[in-house]
């Protein structure tokens, strides 16, 4: 019964967001055949909403941009992915203190970022041919996207999934937004959606990397596919 219900909310968002999308936004996709033809399921990995010269920033009382708070990221891939393509996006554990997100989050079965029970709650949907969304980024808004000074922050939840999955199949995602203004519901004159083509990390990177102390080192996993197959996505 439960995965009835979430199948049904599944589809109907799905199907309202991809209208809502498409009637109200200028929003184009590219690569969609690169995922929209699997039915064994694996990781999709995605930037968040990289901030642009033309994004209009609120500003704070010494004239420095406000970071942004609000996105659409998980919204816009979900929007574009086949009805029989479940997916499972990995959201702030934050968000499960909301007692109103947090029957949604649950109904939809989506997954808390915690390091206990990540890898085996992935594992369960990947074996049934289903999908674990991730943002390796973290949350939206990062300091270092608006100073470029700052080194990007990737964390390393995608290597641990990557390597407790056994090199499972993963899809790059790029996400590019122009002319957005940030407010409760993102405003935007248009967006790319890009898909590139799958990967498995072992056969595309040889091995799993090992630190100087000798342990398996995610953060550079999760930097390798961020570096090498999600950003290089990017339209110039």
């Amino acid at each position: 019964m439960e995965d009835i219900l979430r199948n049904g909310m599944y589809d109907f968002f799905s199907r309202s967001l991809r209208f809502f999308f498409e009637t109200g936004y200028n929003v184009q996709t590219e690569g969609l055949e690169n995922i929209l033809t699997d039915t064994e399921g694996g990781i999709i990995v995605s930037n968040h909403d990289t901030p642009r010269d033309d994004w209009i920033y609120k500003k704070d009382s010494k004239g420095e941009p406000i970071l942004h708070k609000y996105s659409v990221d998980q919204l816009l891939i979900g929007a574009y992915l086949n009805r029989n393509q479940r997916f499972h996006a990995i959201v702030s554990k934050n968000y499960y203190k909301n007692p109103i997100r947090k029957p949604i989050l649950n109904l939809l079965q989506q997954i808390p970022a915690t390091k206990n029970g990540l890898v085996e709650k992935s594992k369960e949907y990947i074996d049934k041919n289903e999908y674990v969304l991730i943002f390796p980024e973290g949350s939206s808004g990062q300091k270092s996207k608006v100073n470029p000074e700052e080194k990007l922050k990737i964390y390393s939840g995608l290597g641990r999934l990557v390597f407790g999955l056994d090199n499972p199949k993963i899809f790059p995602t790029y996400i590019q937004m122009n002319g957005k203004k940030d407010s409760p519901w993102p405003k935007f004159e248009s967006v790319e959606v890009i898909f590139g083509e799958p990967f498995h990390y072992i056969q595309e990177f040889e091995k799993f990397p090992i630190d100087e102390k000798g342990n398996m080192n995610f953060c550079k996993i999760s930097r390798d596919i961020m570096e090498e197959k999600v950003y290089s996505l990017e339209k110039l």
